[in-house]
């Protein structure tokens, strides 16, 4: 038996209370390449590969921190169970950040995050933001490689601290950790694993139209008919940090 997962850690569309301050009237000038709320972010694959085993997704006890001062944390405990015997392929954790700013500018955040009581550092960092005054404060996807954490399965804690010198200011909408395991009793199985950040927003108001608020992506490869009847599952996961 043959599944086909397709995993895809996304940030898109804009916290409520973004959607309900940015309606200027008034509408879109030049925008920098991937500064909207248009569709403008195309994702990137970060993996894509066949095994016999499976993946697991958590955001643990995740929730909207509110806004983080400068020395203020935020804590995630995550939890993986692995079968026995298995292996892990790879691990990442996704840590969603939102609403950066110092004043009224936006601007990125100073952040530093730990897991399983180590300092990690992002491998890729992706971001997008509505590219115009008022309340362009970006938001963000951070991606770490978590392997060496996570080899065995168990209970993780994830901390990020605001580590600003200065006034500046973030919210975090949570924090995830993503497993793709091999495991010899398990299903062969063909993934893709999808990273980015890309804000959409509908509003005519904002110079935004349904159809620009759209973010599409390609899986690449080909599923040959001979292998359709081996197929027993097709999973979409997606992950709408705000919205």
């Amino acid at each position: 038996m043959r599944h086909i997962i397709i995993a895809l850690l996304i940030l898109s569309l804009i916290p409520v209370i973004a959607a309900e301050d940015a309606s200027g009237g008034h509408g879109l000038g030049e925008q920098h390449a991937g500064e909207s709320y248009a569709g403008d972010n195309p994702l990137l694959t970060y993996q894509h590969g066949t095994l016999r085993g499976d993946l697991i997704y958590t955001i643990g006890n995740s929730k909207y921190s509110g806004r983080l001062h400068p020395n203020a944390t935020y804590t995630v405990d995550l939890s993986i169970e692995l079968p026995e015997g298995a292996t892990v392929e790879f691990a990442r954790l996704y840590t969603y950040w939102t609403w950066s700013y110092i004043e009224a500018e936006g601007t990125y955040p100073d952040m530093l995050v730990t897991f399983g009581g180590m300092e990690i550092t992002p491998d890729q960092a992706f971001t997008d933001r509505k590219g115009k005054s008022p309340y362009d404060y970006p938001a963000g996807t951070y991606c770490y490689n978590v392997i060496d954490q996570v080899d065995s399965g168990g209970a993780y804690t994830a901390v990020v601290r605001n580590v600003a010198t200065d006034f500046k200011k973030f919210g975090m909408n949570g924090i995830g950790l993503l497993v793709i395991y091999n495991d010899p009793d398990g299903d062969e199985i063909e993934y893709w694993v999808k990273e980015g950040c890309d804000i959409i927003y509908a509003n005519e108001e904002v110079g935004i139209t349904a159809e620009e608020a759209t973010t599409e992506f390609v899986f690449e490869g080909d599923v040959h008919q001979g292998d359709v009847a081996d197929v027993t599952r097709a999973t979409l996961i997606t992950v709408v940090a705000s919205g």
